[in-house]
């Protein structure tokens, strides 16, 4: 027995003995919290959330906290997740499938015609994801199914197929029976399903199932959203969605649905997303995201959104590698055997007389960056540098000490007071989503007192 697979059966056992979440620590009652704050004053904050669900054009804290909430929600056990939902309201259904590396739970209402989809994020004590964060392999996806190159290990998750493919009509997979799939448990769904076709003998059939329980009722609205691994894969996930509507993605023979047939596409909310792709990569995807004349899309659908939102100091934010030394490209691949997005024909194109961007460094985010800052209630949309990280250390290292005595367990005390003397461990409790939480809500907080009184 290799010692990977050693340790993701202790980690299993470990997971489903310990419940960990990665919020526990430091917020034990996230959940409790968040249900009660849903369900209090006649669930007025409850209403608002549906009603950003279904009609949101831009970025919203109410959505952003309620889709952490739901990043949060997908690490805990079914039990758990029935007990959230049963408060949160009775018209709430989920289902949960995967395989390694693409573990993904829905959640939809019928009733207020929205559908959800959570991308599971990296275990702590799982270390094929650990792994899979880390590399800096990149791959070229068969088929049209996305432009560029994109984070191999990030984009193998999905299980599309690896061999060019002919073009041939496509068929709608209806015959699956989602009761038989949702018998096995959730490390069995998520932690051994070895399928290659991934996508189309699991993800599809699963997503067709979900539709079906909306027919004779309006197109429900969908979202996409996840943390960490989960980020990294919910990205790739949308940019292939928004990839079918160019040219290339449209014919592409892989099996898919009609997204903006089958769904209002309103957009994706990511929290501490890893780099997923190259230059060419987020230059395609977001020549279609930043669509503005209607080329890209059907008329009935709005404009997507996708927000990237980055604490301060999340130091997985910085994964894997950057941009800048992209010109070092032209000393390993020649120009002709380049590619490039035409942003006028809407063509993904060879030999444009560009440099080719380095394979094993340039790799790109795509998405609205929102900085969060270390509670102070501020939020930039830009990307990071160097000085607002070390603004931001030097932020919770002062209020870091006052905190950590505020925690209500030891274990919180404890991993408070190290993370501030300790820089490595600071950068990873910025990466939680407990930590993202607790911004948001300084952020909320400090939106809500800006606004200004209303006119009389």
């Amino acid at each position: 027995m290799g010692y990977i697979e050693l340790w993701r059966r202790v980690s299993a056992v470990t997971k489903e003995k310990l419940a960990l979440s990665m919020v526990s620590s430091t917020t034990p009652r996230l959940h409790d919290d968040y249900a009660l704050k849903l369900t209090s004053d006649g669930r007025a904050h409850m209403r608002k959330v549906i009603k950003r669900l279904q009609t949101s054009e831009k970025f919203s804290f109410t959505l952003a906290e309620f889709f952490a909430q739901m990043c949060a929600l997908v690490y805990e056990s079914n039990k758990v997740l029935e007990e959230i939902l049963r408060r949160w309201g009775r018209d709430f259904e989920f289902t949960r499938f995967g395989r390694d590396g693409c573990c993904i739970m829905a959640i939809w209402s019928v009733e207020h015609k929205f559908v959800v989809l959570i991308f599971k994020g990296t275990g702590l004590l799982d270390l094929s994801e650990w792994l899979t964060d880390f590399s800096l392999r990149k791959t070229s996806p068969k088929n049209g199914v996305l432009p560029g190159l994109v984070h191999s290990g990030f984009f193998s998750g999905f299980g599309f197929p690896n061999v060019d493919m002919v073009r041939r009509k496509r068929k709608t997979p209806t015959t699956f029976d989602l009761d038989k799939m949702l018998e096995a448990t959730w490390l069995n769904s998520c932690g051994s399903m070895k399928d290659d076709d991934f996508w189309g003998t699991s993800l599809l059939p699963h997503l067709w199932q979900i539709v079906k329980k909306f027919d004779g009722t309006p197109k429900p609205h969908l979202w996409i959203t996840g943390h960490s691994l989960g980020a990294a894969t919910a990205s790739i996930f949308t940019a292939m969605i928004l990839w079918r509507r160019s040219k290339v993605g449209a014919n592409s023979p892989v099996e898919n649905i009609e997204w903006d047939e089958t769904f209002i596409l309103r957009g994706t909310y990511t929290y501490g997303t890893p780099r997923t792709g190259d230059t060419d990569y987020r230059a395609a995807i977001q020549t279609v995201l930043r669509d503005r004349y209607g080329r890209f899309k059907m008329r009935d659908q709005p404009q997507y959104q996708f927000h990237r939102i980055i604490n301060a100091n999340d130091i997985v934010a910085t994964l894997p590698g950057g941009p800048g030394i992209s010109e070092l490209g032209t000393f390993f691949r020649k120009t002709k055997a380049t590619t490039h997005f035409n942003r006028h024909s809407g063509r993904y194109e060879r030999g444009n007389g560009k440099p080719a961007s380095l394979t094993l460094i340039d790799f790109q985010h795509i998405g609205t960056p929102h900085l969060i800052e270390y509670r102070t209630g501020g939020r930039h949309v830009r990307e990071r540098h160097l000085g607002f990280v070390l603004f931001n250390a030097m932020q919770e290292f002062v209020r870091g000490i006052p905190e950590a005595f505020k925690q209500p367990t030891i274990a919180g005390k404890a991993f408070a007071l190290a993370a501030t003397f300790v820089p490595g461990v600071m950068f990873f409790r910025d990466h939680m989503l407990s930590e993202y939480v607790l911004n948001l809500e300084e952020c909320r907080k400090r939106n809500a007192q800006c606004k200004p009184p209303p006119q009389i």
